[in-house]
């Protein structure tokens, strides 16, 4: 009985493209690319860390949680809010414009400076919401709440 031989086409690579033109899809977004070099180093810090693009590092958290042995408070300018549930959230389409109702200190602005932070606030606030834990917070001079420690 002969036997079967099947043969298996070598993969072919991609072709390249040769045109700036090439590089734009019908749709007229950039096709991906590899990065150049130059590319890689605005993502990366000089530790070849992945960074936000120009973004600095926030502080880190202070405190610790309860049930951690020395429970200190932050260093900071505000005026801390304790003990009190998020009662209820609001947010609406307009850029940072949120906001988390305090069961006695009422409603209270989410920090605003960044669209990222005024995020991360908000999920906070509404995991606050969702547990019913009472969260640190840290009304800043401007009337905002700028720091949330959710336990």
């Amino acid at each position: 009985m002969p036997s079967k031989t099947t043969t298996t086409a070598a993969p072919t690579a991609a072709p390249q493209p040769e045109t700036t033109a090439d590089l734009v899809a019908h749709d007229g977004a950039p096709q991906p690319h590899p990065l150049t070099d130059a590319e890689l180093k605005l993502l990366t810090d000089d530790a070849g860390h992945a960074t936000a693009a120009g973004a600095a590092p926030g502080p880190a958290p202070t405190m610790q949680p309860p049930q951690a042995a020395s429970a200190g408070l932050p260093d900071s300018a505000g005026t801390p809010i304790t003990g009190q549930q998020i009662v209820a959230t609001y947010a609406e389409q307009t850029n940072r414009n949120a906001w988390a109702y305090l069961s006695t200190a009422g409603w209270k602005k989410l920090s605003d400076l960044t669209d990222t932070g005024s995020t991360t606030m908000t999920l906070l606030a509404a995991h606050a919401r969702a547990t019913g834990s009472a969260p640190y917070a840290d009304e800043n001079p401007a009337g905002t709440i700028g720091t949330l420690y959710v336990w």
